[in-house]
């Protein structure tokens, strides 16, 4: 039997020594020992010993992921085609910290890549669409288009009226199906704009042409909501009269004052309840303002 002292003296020895050292000292201190036996305890400390080592490797790494070394403040790089979301001099969380190392990047160069954006309503024009027709897609596009609205609508998009084009019931489709048509001519003229596409966007009504290009329903569909929307609006606007204006201001405009007087001026002429607001922000220096319309009489 091997006495406790000489175990401790083993231990001390296999934290100080290699294997094949500890081995030695084994047989050189007890040479009446089984070798399979000191064989045995020798694996059962490695494996105790490597399991403490995988444990605070572990835990070394959630402290890592949990909290932030050190401190980093943002600095300028000009060189680089990105700028911070963060100011100058903030703090910036840890690497270990951030979502972004788990999401799917495809390394792709931005200068290669497109957003492609829709615009909304106003921008419609007698006339619109006529420089589409020689792609065969975009005059099949009229024609479905037509059979779900139950009008000839590359008609209307043609020859007018305007004023019949300008309500809300004609305007809206005609700029989807116009939108959508311009997809087909980039298609055609410039392919690699639709392949490297990363992002779509639009503008109110140009929200369900950016809908339909990702595939979020088909052309169809999206030509049956935009009906059953821009009819809403319409018997809407009948209901109770109004309109929108583009508002271009300066840093000492009164715009908020110069609505409380349109406001003023209406319920001096009985109208009950006026409407006079800002209804979009375009850019800081253009507003989009709506309401009822007698507040383009001032």
């Amino acid at each position: 039997m091997v006495s406790i002292v000489k175990c401790q003296q083993w231990y001390c020895c296999f934290r100080k020594m290699s294997s094949k050292r500890v081995i030695s000292t084994l047989y050189s201190a007890s040479s009446n020992s089984n070798y399979s036996n000191h064989s045995t305890q020798i694996r059962h400390m490695s494996v105790i010993d490597n399991s403490k080592n995988m444990n605070e490797t572990n835990i070394k790494k959630l402290l890592e992921d949990g909290t932030v070394p050190e401190e980093s403040s943002v600095v300028g790089d000009t060189e680089n085609w990105t700028t911070s979301p963060y100011p100058k001099g903030s703090y910036v969380p840890h690497k270990n910290q951030s979502q972004a190392q788990h999401a799917l990047r495809p390394k792709v160069d931005p200068k290669e890549t497109s957003i492609l954006m829709f615009p909304g309503q106003g921008t419609q024009f007698v006339g619109m669409g006529k420089n589409l027709l020689v792609f065969p897609q975009v005059v099949e596009m009229f024609n479905a288009a037509s059979e779900i609205l139950k009008y000839n609508l590359l008609k209307l998009c043609l020859e007018g009226p305007k004023s019949k084009l300008d309500q809300t019931i004609y305007s809206q489709p005609a700029i989807l199906v116009c939108s959508l048509g311009a997809i087909e001519k980039l298609k055609e003229e410039q392919p690699s704009a639709i392949e490297n596409c990363m992002a779509v966007a639009g503008y109110s009504i140009g929200e369900f042409a950016a809908l339909t290009f990702a595939g979020c329903f088909s052309f169809e569909q999206a030509v049956s909501l935009v009906k059953i929307r821009a009819e809403a609006m319409h018997y809407a606007s009948e209901i109770e009269p109004g309109g929108m204006a583009n508002i271009y201001i300066k840093p000492d405009s009164k715009l908020n004052y110069a609505l409380k007087m349109a406001r003023d001026w209406c319920l001096d002429k009985g109208i009950e309840k006026p409407v006079c607001s800002i209804s979009n922000y375009l850019n800081p220096d253009c507003k989009v303002v709506a309401g009822h319309l007698e507040v383009r009489s001032i």
